[in-house]
């Protein structure tokens, strides 16, 4: 039980981070954020540091400004993410297993990086 939570908690944090923060296969998720109206930029702040910013566009439909207010949103876009990981864990079958698994091992891949490798 603790095991499944481990992994579907590590699968629910890829997913999310991807849709959230990534461009994706293809650019994929980054072409749908810009679609709905997601505004990416980096700010350079006065000690040369770099962040990263998004702003939701107010030129696009009432759909598509609350596909991009949503898509912004960690908890927005992570509990039904979240519920589609603990619904695949349920599934006991080999493929739902595997599936979980490799999006675990690469979430806790994506930690280690944010905590080992940007920090230089």
């Amino acid at each position: 039980m603790v095991g499944a939570l481990i992994v579907c908690a590590l699968a629910a944090y890829r997913v999310t981070r991807r849709v959230m923060l990534e461009n994706g296969y293809f650019g994929v998720w980054r072409r749908l954020r810009k679609w709905a109206g997601v505004i990416e930029t980096w700010n350079t702040g006065p000690d040369g540091s770099r962040a990263w910013d998004v702003t939701v566009s107010r030129r696009v439909g009432a759909f598509r400004r609350s596909l991009a207010e949503t898509l912004i949103c960690h908890w927005c876009v992570g509990v039904p993410i979240a519920l589609l990981c603990v619904a695949l864990s349920s599934l006991r079958n080999g493929a739902a297993d595997t599936i979980l698994l490799a999006l675990a091992v690469m979430g806790a891949a994506g930690i280690v990086y944010e905590l080992v490798d940007k920090g230089k």
